[in-house]
């Protein structure tokens, strides 16, 4: 979703020049797959109540006895953010979050390691950079 792009990257950038105050070509892998971590852990928190409704939009059924599950039953986003918070309040539009957490923080972490280390072999082997470890230009480039 938008909302989740634009918070996990923004993060990202914000993590690689404010907590460890080095250009990215002096990353480690260890602190991409932080940085990753945690930058899906801030946006998926963020982002998580419209993940909330959408799923609750889907499960909602006509024909099914009870909702078809579905403990509310409202018609657009506005609405059902205020079904959910007078039902459940507002820390209702965050159930499910520890769970999903622990399925996309670790996939994120590998994803941005696995995308920079990869990024760093492409450079050298395209002759971009000295060596596959370090991403600095090789002079003249």
């Amino acid at each position: 979703t938008v909302p989740f792009a634009c918070v996990y990257y923004m993060t990202y950038e914000i993590l690689q020049e404010m907590v460890w105050r080095k250009p990215r070509f002096m990353l480690s892998p260890t602190e991409n797959f932080f940085n990753g971590c945690l930058a899906a852990a801030v946006a998926q928190t963020a982002s998580y109540p419209f993940d909330t409704i959408r799923k609750k939009l889907q499960a909602q059924s006509k024909v099914l006895p009870g909702n078809g599950g579905c403990d509310v039953r409202f018609h657009s986003l506005t609405m059902g953010f205020r079904v959910i918070i007078d039902r459940h309040g507002i820390v209702g539009l965050w159930r499910g979050l520890t769970a999903n957490l622990l399925k996309v923080v670790p996939y994120h972490g590998l994803m941005f390691a696995t995308f920079e280390a990869l990024r760093r072999f492409y450079l050298y082997e395209n002759g971009y950079t000295r060596s596959a470890l370090d991403d600095s230009p090789k002079p003249g480039t």
